[in-house]
């Protein structure tokens, strides 16, 4: 699987605000500069991530961002899914014919 640098940031900044779980909203900026992200592609990001249920935001002097549900509750493949599309593991998903072993491969069925 290949991460573009949307997919990177947005893990990034999801584990940033995981550390964060339950003390309150964080702010962008600081979250971009902890994990070294552009603060105004973070917010495209972040925005993307809040319309997929993922982040809530909290607007005013104390507002920021933060887990829309428990840490353990989220899956890499959400948060990819959410910022990428459907993005297959093996590029044979979406071609069976790109392959000779499809037929009788084990990975295809896992």
């Amino acid at each position: 699987m290949k991460l573009t640098m949307k997919g990177d940031y947005g893990l990034r900044a999801m584990l940033d605000m995981s550390a964060y779980y339950g003390q309150g909203p964080v702010e962008s900026a600081d979250i971009a500069r902890r994990q070294y992200i552009p603060e105004q592609y973070l917010d495209q990001i972040l925005m993307v991530l809040r319309k997929e249920g993922l982040v809530k935001s909290v607007r005013g002097p104390k507002g920021g961002h933060m887990l829309a549900k428990p840490p353990s509750q989220i899956t890499m493949g959400q948060v990819m899914s959410a910022l990428e599309g459907y993005v297959p593991l093996m590029e044979c998903l979406p071609n069976p014919d790109s392959c000779k072993l499809s037929p009788g491969c084990a990975l295809r069925e896992v």
